[in-house]
């Protein structure tokens, strides 16, 4: 990249003498210039040399060739990258590459790099790196290092023939305890990479390419607002966030804070010796304004273009606000109330209004009464100052609405009022029934001209207003919800009693309203039933915590019994005539039953056995093997293999585990017993279970001594473990043999 340095006009006066200054080459001054200019070493270091890289791949004019880069394993700790570039001559190493601000790409905006600081980001994080040029048939190794004075020094170690491609790889080892940091840097540092890399080593890696939801000539907004813009140069993503604010207009203040990336020619930003911001000098700043006004300028051309192609201008309001509340959601704060139009017509308060404002004589003649879902506002108690909101919404009717809600034809219906009974009733079945359907309607509302015409001028005149070319249907037109008819029951009168059924439809049930549990409903006591005893809408004595009782019929649920019957709620006055009664019982005694016809049918004392081997096993002192190889895929591996036979019998702990876990949480949500205590004969069978496990696991250790090894590494490779055991097996079949 070309280094631009602007020359200062100086007026000298009065100078007796004039010298220049120095730096003076130190241990401190290098450790600043390696060590002291990278806030992220790892990101840095990887950044720089990729940089690097890619400069060497343009000047070889090999970009369809990506350079490789090793990230440390536990077998190969180390991390290397590998170029297919132009290489270096000896003296281009000793002259250049090991050369503080020494650099072969400052005549050119081709290339990343200007400053020569880069070659040197190594020694940021390690005191030693190898260098190894491969330059026309030569491979030479060199180290650099920090001497004895903390200078940088490099060293020629070998120099050898070779037939390999040209290019520079740079190596150091890395501490394990840093193995994740450098995987995690690769993403964010090659995200914007135009040349991917080859990852080898550590391989599970995954490098997304940045996804925008809407993208222009050399911007794009991001699906996700992670940060807000940044201005891509050379492969790196810089913040503009940085930008002095007082610098910018308010619209463009708006852009650097919204999740927007822009492309930037190299050369057009200077940037800081780190490369991990922008220097924000004049000509920087006059560059980025430029690029801002050009994207607000095509950005205002797409949306007028989207717009100008709706059909009428209520379906442009409608786009206006999906535009706003999704892909230029990031955006609208830049579009000047008066800017957005259709065909001409002005769009009010401008990109993602969702409602338009009603003029005074316009609702001096409309009489608008607007139906909507609204939740029931219920105060916690006297003693309190604030309110919740209760249950599920109710269609509510306001009047007189200042405005007109912007919303898509399926949300909304107008209706003229044509009938005076019975025309609420009908708005708010219009709502409540769409519920059920695809299309659901949120908001009707009902139009009455009140104007001295009174001939629906006022609801032309809205209709015009809003650009609505949709049908205004009088509300007559909807059929009338009929009136529910009382049930027939096949009860006698004189034995029925009104009672409370609890009610089954749990979207009906309120924590706060008791009584929402409940409903009303006369029932003939002769034909008995399932009863709870309740007072004042609180169940007592089934199970705790009272209140409720859906535990009991949860537990009915999970031992696959029907749920479909009705529960009574006997009240106290009724409870000793019900007690009395061989047809009523209670809802606890009901699901005991059940559950001990269950348990009579399941073989849980064989169940409990095996369980109790497996949980045994994966607490014991190999469970970290146990369980890493518990959560592979050994597919592959030989089917003889003694890796099966363990899989085989803990997928049989797990299955036993599993139903023995479900009979314990059933019997203890209703009290009982699950097994009989003191069983002698079953500790026995457990411990000769639990032998089966361990001599299971024991030939494993025995037959794959490095699987331990391996499972237990913080560098799992998968691959190269199913290599092993192939391996192993291999050589076991013809000892055999």
């Amino acid at each position: 990249m070309k280094s631009v340095i602007e020359p200062n006009n100086v007026q000298r006066m009065g100078v007796k003498s004039e010298g220049n200054f120095h730096i003076k080459a130190t241990g401190k001054a290098f450790r600043i210039l390696s060590d002291g200019l990278y806030s992220d070493k790892i990101t840095a270091v990887i950044r720089e040399l990729s940089c690097n890289a890619y400069d060497a791949h343009v000047e070889a004019g090999n970009l369809e060739t990506p350079f490789r880069i090793h990230l440390p394993t536990q077998f190969e700790p180390h991390f290397a990258l590998r170029d297919f570039g132009v290489g270096l001559s000896h003296d281009d190493v000793i002259q250049v590459y090991t050369t503080y601000f020494e650099s072969t790409k400052t005549d050119s905006n081709d290339y990343i790099g200007c400053l020569g600081l880069g070659s040197k980001s190594p020694f940021s994080y390690v005191d030693n790196f190898s260098i190894v040029s491969f330059f026309n048939g030569e491979k030479r190794t060199y180290n650099a290092f920090m001497n004895e004075d903390g200078i940088p020094s490099i060293a020629l170690m070998s120099t050898d023939a070779t037939d390999e491609h040209n290019g520079i790889e740079v190596s150091f080892a890395v501490g394990t305890q840093d193995f994740r940091s450098f995987y995690s840097r690769i993403p964010t540092v090659f995200r914007y990479f135009s040349l991917q890399p080859e990852i080898v080593g550590h391989k599970d890696v995954t490098i997304k390419p940045v996804e925008y939801s809407i993208e222009g000539t050399g911007w794009g907004i991001r699906n996700y607002a992670d940060g807000g813009a940044r201005a891509i140069m050379g492969n790196v993503a810089y913040p503009l966030s940085d930008m002095d604010s007082d610098k910018v207009t308010s619209e463009e203040l708006s852009l650097i804070q919204s999740a927007i990336d822009i492309q930037f020619d190299i050369g057009e930003l200077e940037v800081a010796a780190s490369r991990e911001n922008i220097s924000f000098n004049k000509a920087t700043i006059t560059n980025v304004k430029a690029r801002l006004a050009m994207l607000v300028t095509e950005v205002s051309k797409k949306v007028s273009d989207e717009l100008n192609a709706c059909p009428t201008l209520w379906d442009a309001r409608v786009l206006a606000v999906e535009l706003s509340s999704g892909k230029y959601s990031s955006l609208k704060a830049i579009f000047k109330v008066g800017e957005i139009t259709y065909k001409g017509q002005e769009i009010e308060d401008g990109l993602g209004s969702t409602i338009v404002s009603l003029p005074k004589d316009l609702r001096n003649d409309l009489d608008i009464e607007v139906f909507a879902p609204r939740r029931r506002k219920r105060r916690r108690s006297r003693y309190s100052s604030y309110s919740s909101y209760d249950g599920d919404p109710i269609v509510a009717m306001t009047k007189d609405p200042e405005g007109i809600s912007v919303k898509s034809d399926k949300g909304f219906r107008f209706y003229l009022k044509d009938i005076d009974r019975g025309s609420h009733i009908r708005c708010k079945q219009i709502v409540n029934e769409s519920k059920e359907s695809d299309n659901v309607i949120d908001t009707v509302y009902l139009l009455t001209d009140i104007s001295e015409d009174g001939n629906n001028d006022a609801i032309q005149r809205l209709m015009d207003l809003l650009g609505y070319e949709g049908m205004v249907a009088p509300i007559s037109t909807v059929e009338r919800p009929k009136r529910a008819s009382r049930a027939s029951g096949d009860y006698n009168p004189m034995n029925s009693k009104k009672m409370l059924v609890y009610q089954t439809d749990t979207s009906l049930h309120d924590e706060t309203v008791k009584s929402s549990y409940w409903v009303s409903e006369k029932v003939d006591v002769r034909h008995g039933g399932i009863y709870v005893s309740i007072d004042r809408y609180k169940v007592h004595g089934e199970i705790q915590p009272d209140d409720h009782i859906s535990p009991l019929m949860h537990v009915l649920t999970l031992i696959d019994e029907d749920t479909d019957f009705n529960v009574i709620g006997v009240k106290t006055a009724m409870q000793d005539k019900v007690r009395e009664d061989d047809n009523w019982i209670t809802l606890k005694e009901y699901v005991v039953g059940k559950v001990r016809d269950y348990l009579a049918d399941q073989d849980l004392r064989s169940d409990f056995i095996t369980a109790m081997a497996y949980e045994g096993m994966t607490y014991n002192y190999d469970s970290r093997l146990s369980s890493s190889i518990r959560n592979q895929d050994w597919s592959t591996v030989d089917g003889n293999s003694p890796i099966h036979l363990y899989l085989a019998l803990v997928d049989e702990g797990q299955k036993a585990a599993n139903k023995v876990k479900t009979a314990r949480g059933i019997c203890s949500r209703v009290c009982i017993p699950w097994m009989e205590e003191g069983d002698e004969d079953a500790e026995l069978q457990r411990e000769s279970k639990g032998r089966a496990f361990t001599v299971a696991l024991g030939s494993i250790k025995e037959t794959y001594p490095m699987l331990h090894m391996a499972l237990t590494s913080n560098e799992y490779d998968h691959a190269k473990t199913l290599d092993y055991i192939a391996m192993i097996d291999g050589a076991n079949k013809v000892s055999k043999s």
